[in-house]
């Protein structure tokens, strides 16, 4: 009978260990309600925060433990495990579902439990497995127990991960961090794939827990799907609290060497910050909670194509400002204060990294205008799609003295280009100023006009933009006072002087229909602007005509003896404006005289059917009728610049045929009197001609022959007038710390402007120290020789303050010499003017005796600073 029993007993517990096998095997990750069969195996206890240690006897060997817990909450179970085991949990019959596990890199599987009840029993029940000995396990209140506590940084090897019943499950590496403030961090994996082939098989990914074990709702996690180097998780985080990372590679082919980071993401307001790349994908991404309600200004370095955005929100950007010194300006919306928002910049490609700034200011970093104002503006640049561009932009803050209308002017524009730009004033709330009127006369002066009324004691912002796609300006800004409320009456003459960079106005009543004359006697150099603005302050200065009489010394050098602005006005009021452009001071004598207008009654070509060959240069010439017309320039235009394009040599206009067609062109005369003439070109016949390029030296001429290989027909098809003139935009500097790297302009013996791809430019070393440095251009191209100017860069003054001793001390009494100077000053000694009522000892002022006495602090002079003093008087009672 006793046999019998212990037959049916051992049945039973093979039933058993069949079951509980089923069970383990079943369900990787536990959900739902079971029913515990009966244990037979180990029962005992297990004591909280200790682990216990099993020595197997066999394979199918049970482990059942009770667990009961003191507080209502989560608890941790830890096995040693290197199969991969899943324990049961069970609360009486029902077997509960585990919070949340990891499969660790050292061995170990880490489980948290759902919140257990305090004073109620749960059983802990697995097997072992084949081939196993022993086993450690145990409950702990501290459902993070294990992770390793780092600082900033931490290094190791993540094992691969594992498949259960045709699931991936990831390995896992726990770490314990904190911040030392609060901002937005982001913890970073790196060495994820060192072949950096793209595979799909890799899938690593980076999470941020709470110490409750809830993962942290505002973070944001890019794994590295597809095969890219680094994961990371980005957070807002609070100093003072734990938190907890979680590294899982769920890869069950790829082990990794990994490198972990921690980067602080945020950027205080008001402030600008680098963030480093490390790959296309990266993205910076900022959490901002404004302490105002108002509008923000986000900057960002700009190399590429990119569009910042305001995550987690509907919110689109007020305004938009791209290249504004090669930064993109961004204006939000309203932002609420207290609501948090998120900025994302996202990388652009070739960029290592990206400097970003956000301000409470909406014009923070814009420059104060300062005319006359040179720099350079980029050209304008397609985005997206490549059918909408975005010009380069240049802001200016901007206040005048006087309530009046003001003329903004900006040269610099080559007048045998197209350019698609715009000057417009802007409100502080970035609305535009009413009735600014733009005046576009870049193909006539090469400039452009805004004429506004500005307000004194407002602040206004200049914004010049560039559209044009293949060309940027070295420009210049000039600005003239239209004080038309003050303006003096021009009559016959006028005289007086100009301080730098000044301007007058004055108001001239034409009587007549007539061609006036205003000449200026007072030009030694020509450094005035003259305008001419009609009663409702349209700039018609466009319509006149520039004559100057030039005189050379013994020196061969020029002199202006007077200009002439010739230009014809109907009865009315008119405003003459006369601006410095230098400076220096000049003066100026205006004599005005007028002559009946001659006009334009034909225009002649010396022929109106030209048939021409591929590749053949010939001159066109037009008559004027009657000869001594008052006005006689006349613009060119032709049909189809496919077929035929134009060009001035010398003074003759030359047409080259480019290829077979017909098109047409046409001279007009500013009265709108035209004569056409009709082009048919052919294909080349017997001439074939070849060009030849004798260079231009900075003292004589070049020329462009071409010359038929046929034939020998030569002809001189461009004259290459030779530079004379280097020009810097600015010729002296004061120190302030900066490399000075001056603009150059180079202009012919014509007059014009030399194309910067005929030169290179080389510096002097240096040039941040004060000194004369050298600027030298090499002529290259149609050009050659060198011109060399220079430029100097003057001692800064030094800002020196006396902050101790105060102005009165008693007497016996000891104060030390404090003061407050620039960064870099020189040698600082003291003195007294009477060492009988104080002196000085060790760096301190000792009051001897009633009476005053001065104190001076001298800075003594260095290589980049002037000598600088400061004298006090102290009073000793």
């Amino acid at each position: 009978m006793e046999n019998m029993r212990n037959k049916i007993k051992q049945i039973l517990t093979m039933c058993f260990v069949i079951a509980a096998m089923a069970v383990v095997w079943n369900a990787p990750v536990w959900a739902g309600t079971a029913t515990q069969a009966e244990l037979t195996g180990t029962q005992e206890d297990i004591e909280l925060n200790k682990e216990v240690t099993i020595n197997w006897e066999k394979n199918g060997d049970e482990v059942d433990y009770y667990f009961t817990p003191t507080e209502n909450k989560r608890y941790l179970f830890v096995l040693t495990d290197n199969d991969d085991r899943f324990p049961g949990l069970y609360q009486g019959d029902d077997k509960l579902s585990w919070f949340s596990y990891y499969s660790t890199v050292d061995g170990k599987m880490y489980l948290q439990t759902p919140v257990l009840e305090a004073g109620t029993k749960y059983d802990i029940y697995f097997t072992s497995r084949e081939g196993e000995t022993e086993i450690q396990f145990g409950f702990y209140d501290d459902i993070w127990h294990g992770a390793e506590e780092i600082d900033n940084a931490a290094t190791g090897i993540m094992k691969k991960g594992y498949s259960e019943d045709g699931k991936n499950y990831s390995r896992a590496k726990i770490y314990k961090i904190t911040v030392p403030e609060d901002g937005a961090y982001e913890y970073r994996v790196s060495g994820l794939n060192p072949t950096g082939i793209a595979d799909d098989d890799y899938d690593f990914d980076v999470d941020i827990y709470d110490e409750d074990g809830n993962w942290n709702s505002n973070q944001d996690s890019v794994p590295n799907w597809g095969g890219s180097s680094d994961a990371c998780a980005f957070a807002n985080l609070e100093a003072g609290k734990t938190y907890y990372l979680v590294l899982a590679n769920y890869s069950v082919d790829n082990a990794y060497e990994y490198t972990l980071s921690r980067t602080n993401l945020g950027i205080e307001l008001n402030s600008e910050k680098t963030l480093n790349w490390n790959e296309i994908g990266d993205y910076f991404y900022y959490h901002f909670i404004p302490e105002k309600t108002q509008s923000y200004l986000f900057t960002v370095s700009d190399n590429g194509d990119r569009v910042p955005q305001i995550g987690r929100t509907d919110k689109t950007w007020k305004n938009m400002m791209y290249d504004v010194d090669g930064k993109i300006r961004l204006v939000t919306p309203v932002l609420e204060a207290g609501k948090e928002y998120t900025l994302y910049v996202p990388i652009a490609a070739g960029e290592n990294s990206v400097r970003v700034g956000f301000y409470d200011n909406l014009w923070a970093g814009v420059n104060t205008l300062e005319t006359p104002c040179s720099g350079t503006i980029g050209k304008g640049t397609k985005r997206f799609d490549g059918k909408a561009w975005y010009p380069s932009n240049r802001l200016y803050k901007v206040t005048v003295p006087t309530t009046t209308n003001y003329v903004y002017k900006v040269t610099g524009f080559n007048k045998e280009k197209e350019y698609s730009a715009l000057l417009r004033f802007l409100n502080e709330d970035l609305s535009e100023v009413e009735g600014q009127r733009e005046i576009n006369d870049i193909k006539l002066t090469g400039s452009i006009y805004t004429t506004v009324k500005l307000e004194a004691g407002k602040t206004y912002y200049l914004r010049f933009s560039n559209y044009t796609l293949d060309s940027g300006v070295n420009y210049k800004i000039v600005i003239n006072n239209l004080n038309i409320e003050n303006a003096k009456n021009l009559g016959e003459s006028a005289e007086g002087k100009l301080s730098a960079s000044s301007d007058t106005t004055y108001k001239f009543v034409a009587t007549e229909d007539k061609v006036y004359n205003f000449t200026d006697t007072k030009v030694s150099e020509d450094v005035k602007e003259f305008s001419i603005y009609d009663n409702d302050l349209k700039n018609i200065s466009t319509n006149s005509i520039k004559k100057s009489k030039v005189t050379y010394n013994e020196n061969n050098e020029p002199k202006v003896d007077y200009v002439t602005y010739k230009i014809y006005l109907k009865k009315g009021t008119y405003y003459i404006n006369l601006n410095n452009t230098s400076d220096k001071e000049t003066e100026y004598n205006i004599k005005v005289e007028n002559e009946e207008l001659v006009d334009i009654d034909s225009i002649n070509l010396d022929s109106n059917y030209i048939e021409i060959e591929e590749g053949v240069k010939k001159a066109v010439k037009h008559t004027i009728n009657p000869d001594n017309a008052t006005f006689t320039s006349v613009d060119w235009k032709v049909s189809d610049t496919s077929i035929v394009s134009l060009g001035y040599v010398g003074n003759v206009m030359n047409i080259e045929a480019l290829k077979e067609g017909e098109c047409d062109i046409t001279v007009t005369a500013k009265n709108g009197k035209k004569a056409v003439c009709h082009i048919v070109v052919k294909k080349a016949g017997d001439h074939k001609y070849d060009s030849t390029i004798e260079k231009a030296s900075t003292s004589k001429d070049g020329k462009i022959i071409d010359k038929c290989s046929r034939c020998g027909d030569e002809k001189v098809a461009q004259i290459i007038s030779h530079p004379t003139k280097v020009v810097l935009n600015n010729s002296n500097f004061v120190y302030d710390g900066k490399v000075k790297t001056p603009t150059v302009t180079v202009t012919s013996a014509d007059g014009k402007t030399v194309d910067s791809a005929n030169y290179d430019i080389s510096y002097a070393n240096g040039r941040k120290d004060a000194g004369t440095y050298d600027v030298k251009v090499t002529f290259k191209g149609n050009y050659t020789g060198s011109l060399t100017t220079k430029f100097t860069i003057a001692k800064a003054n030094q800002s020196l303050k006396i902050k101790s001793p105060k102005k009165k001390m008693k007497v016996g009494a000891k104060a030390k010499i404090k003061i407050k100077a620039n960064k870099g000053h020189g040698k600082v000694t003291y003195k007294v003017s009477n060492k009988k009522i104080a002196k000085i000892k060790k760096g301190k002022l000792v009051a001897l005796k009633k009476g005053k006495v001065k104190l001076t602090v001298t800075l003594k002079a260095t290589k980049n600073y002037k000598q600088k003093k400061v004298t006090i008087t102290i009073k000793v009672k």
